[in-house]
């Protein structure tokens, strides 16, 4: 086994039906009112996803600021609804043996800082937190998870080189890989590095 990603939110720690509630709340404030079911189905989507789904079906416009403060609202509102987070049960056991076992793993979630920072927290995660934001696409020189061959996800540096791909490692020791386009397809870039000493 190569690696695991695991979903942040559900699947290790228990905050789904804050974020239901609080999107609720956030666009119903709006103006876009939602009920529970369809809120609970969005759970999972991007901030950006969940407006434009509401937009949507309310059949109204929403600017790029009026997303990011539904984005900023729906933040505070889940800050107020679960203050504190807790894991499920065994996930921090689990996370420490993978750990100790050598065995890597990820993270997927769309929520942004400092919304998850709690929840990293609850996990006993955040000496080194890389966050990836999702994208398809990304610029030459950009670090980003690739999946390679529908079978191996990897984080590298991303260089085009003509009708090729080349995967560079930030580790000297490994070999850049260079692979056809259909073979790598991007899932997402690195956003941020958080590191403590």
């Amino acid at each position: 086994m190569r690696a695991l990603i695991f979903e942040l939110d559900g699947t290790l720690g228990d905050p789904v039906y804050a974020h239901v509630f609080a999107w609720q709340r956030a666009l119903a404030e709006s103006g876009m009112a939602i009920d529970g079911s369809r809120g609970q189905r969005r759970i999972g989507m991007s901030g950006g996803a969940v407006t434009r789904r509401g937009r949507r079906e309310r059949g109204r416009a929403v600017s790029a600021d009026e997303a990011k403060l539904l984005q900023r609202r729906h933040g505070e509102l889940f800050a107020e609804l679960l203050p504190s987070r807790r894991p499920l049960r065994g996930a921090v056991e689990l996370l420490r043996y993978l750990r100790s076992s050598g065995v890597a793993f990820g993270l997927a979630t769309s929520g942004q800082r400092p919304e998850i920072d709690a929840s990293l927290a609850a996990l006993g995660l955040g000496a080194d937190t890389v966050v990836i934001e999702r994208c398809d696409n990304a610029d030459n020189g950009t670090i980003v998870v690739a999946l390679v061959d529908q079978n191996e996800v990897t984080l590298k540096r991303l260089r085009r080189k003509g009708a090729s791909i080349a995967l560079e490692p930030a580790n000297p020791t490994h070999e850049t890989r260079i692979f056809g386009p259909d073979r790598v397809t991007i899932q997402g870039r690195l956003k941020a590095l958080y590191r403590r000493y």
